[in-house]
């Protein structure tokens, strides 16, 4: 997410603003090509992109109990079928990328002035009168594990021998403990973190 401007924030403080929602659905990642909705009333032209009316909503997104972010709904009116197309069209649009811009009435003609949430379609589900789908963050879609690498206090990661490990010696095996990694004298190239504390203060 990018850092508001201050205009943004004055805008958004004031009594008498009006608030715009702005999806930008990218169903060809491979051509670059993308859906452009609002939920105002008339269309919308934001930093040279129209966006056209649609009936369309998501729910905020918010934190659960552990701080991780849920998963969001956005809903899309089928009445017409043309997101129905998509949906048949590009599998399910799937892991099509979806930005959603909060931008101001009155502030339409800076491109600066608005804030956004980037999300993924990870499923869907379709009706004869709304397409709903289930956004998650990038991480999630692409099962990406973050961090890549687990902090562990009592057991080393590397493979012995190998690259990271760099122990080049006669013996034949690790038990993988920082005991082993003094016996072998490679301790400076352990893979654990012995500092990390046992409990939680």
């Amino acid at each position: 997410m990018k850092p508001v401007t201050s205009a943004y924030t004055q805008q958004k403080n004031k009594q008498f603003s009006t608030s715009i929602i702005l999806y930008g659905i990218r169903y060809d990642a491979t051509a670059n090509k993308w859906l452009y909705y609002t939920n105002y009333g008339s269309a919308v032209t934001y930093d040279g992109i129209e966006y056209v009316p649609a009936v369309i909503h998501h729910d905020a997104f918010k934190e659960n109990t552990t701080g991780k972010i849920e998963s969001v709904t956005l809903e899309i009116g089928n009445v017409d079928k043309i997101i129905q197309y998509y949906i048949d069209s590009y599998n399910a649009l799937r892991k099509a990328k979806v930005v959603i811009k909060q931008v101001f009435k009155e502030e339409l003609s800076d491109p600066t002035c608005y804030d956004e949430q980037i999300y993924y379609i990870d499923g869907c589900s379709v009706s004869t009168s709304v397409a709903s789908f289930v956004l998650g963050s990038s991480f999630d879609i692409m099962n990406v594990k973050v961090p890549k690498r687990t902090y562990s206090r009592g057991y080393c990661q590397f493979r012995f021998k190998g690259t990271e490990c760099g122990y080049a010696g006669p013996e034949g095996t690790c038990n993988k403990t920082i005991q082993r990694c003094i016996e072998l004298g490679n301790v400076e190239r352990v893979g654990m973190f012995p500092a990390i504390p046992m409990k939680r203060l």
